[in-house]
């Protein structure tokens, strides 16, 4: 347990949001919630604390706000694992985090997402989702014999590496790593939320394929199920806040380390290439965006930078006096350029 305050923004149909109460569950951290919507616009995000990056889910810490998941990974583990029973990273941790993005929410996500049917989501939904996939259309276009063929083979990978561990954890340990729960947010999802695979993924306790083609794979999903039941049944159940509440604790709290950052010319740093060539600087006014999909920019001065991460003041709503909110998004897959640099866009006459 701990009284660090986390408010994390979501909406439960979204699986990095599950991702992010399954690390929350793993660290024994309680927390409330700001309930967003499946599409923008989210006024309790934009309008409230002035954050227009699109992508769920946002996490608040002690008033300083985390965008993507992969950077909340990062802070939960510094601020609840590292040196403790409840580290997710006891092993090979780079290896665990690249493993996590590269593989779980790229590829494996990217498979989930290809086997949501058209007719379970809204056509609002679909041209959202075709807009969040730089104009490509994505919902029901795919081939789903081809999507079955590539889960088939990610879950026979994963099978084969968990019958070599002798403790049926991926990394041979004897509690959980992060690249466990990485995966296992995803793979859940598919199982028991979609219920897109039953042949690859059956339901717990339901026979699917005789016997089984991924039988390690349910075991340790399984297990994985066990170990966040436990651990979420020793927390109190979540609080759904006002978004106008939330964005003022967590300016308030935040207020500090926002002031504090924007003195820190240090944590710029000066090997970084960007800044070698000239092109960032502390204190510039800057866009940051992900490089992949969802590319929303999201404007704020430029406070720190290095090969982990990037960090930005970003000016609140009027609600909470307009106070700078101190925002960190991970480096990799994510971009950062100076407003001042960017084209403005071309009129057509």
């Amino acid at each position: 347990m701990t009284d660090r305050r986390v408010i994390l923004y979501g909406y439960r149909e979204s699986p990095f949001y599950r991702k992010a109460q399954v690390l929350l569950a793993h660290y024994g951290v309680p927390y409330d919630t700001v309930k967003t919507a499946m599409m923008p616009p989210r006024p309790m995000l934009s309008d409230e604390l002035g954050i227009t990056y699109r992508r769920i889910p946002v996490l608040a810490l002690d008033g300083e706000l985390y965008i993507d998941t992969s950077a909340i990974a990062r802070k939960l583990e510094e601020t609840f694992g590292a040196g403790r029973d409840a580290s997710l990273l006891t092993v090979h941790a780079e290896l665990q985090r690249r493993l996590v993005l590269h593989w779980s929410d790229n590829v494996l996500f990217g498979l989930a997402a290809s086997l949501i049917s058209a007719k379970a989501v809204t056509p609002e939904f679909i041209k959202d989702r075709q807009s969040f996939n730089n104009g490509r259309p994505t919902i029901g276009r795919a081939d789903p014999v081809q999507v079955h063929a590539s889960l088939a083979a990610s879950l026979h990978s994963l099978d084969a590496a968990l019958a070599q561990s002798s403790t049926g954890w991926t990394m041979g340990t004897r509690t959980p790593q992060y690249v466990d729960l990485g995966i296992y947010f995803i793979l859940d999802y598919v199982q028991t939320g979609q219920r897109s695979a039953p042949d690859l993924l059956p339901l717990p306790g339901k026979s699917g394929a005789s016997p089984p083609l991924f039988p390690n794979v349910l075991k340790w999903l399984d297990a994985a199920r066990q170990h966040l039941k436990q651990r979420t049944a020793a927390l109190p159940a979540p609080r759904e806040l006002n978004p106008t509440d939330a964005a003022r604790h967590i300016t308030a709290t935040g207020a500090r380390a926002a002031e504090a950052a924007g003195r820190a010319q240090q944590a710029v740093s000066r090997d970084d290439p960007l800044v070698k060539a000239g092109r960032l600087a502390f204190g510039d006014d800057v866009l940051v965006a992900p490089t992949d999909a969802g590319k929303v920019p999201q404007k704020g001065t430029l406070c720190a930078l290095s090969p982990t991460g990037i960090s930005i003041l970003v000016e609140a709503g009027p609600n909470s006096g307009r106070k700078h909110v101190l925002t960190h998004f991970p480096r990799t897959n994510f971009g950062v350029v100076r407003t001042a640099d960017v084209p403005p866009p071309s009129s057509k006459l």
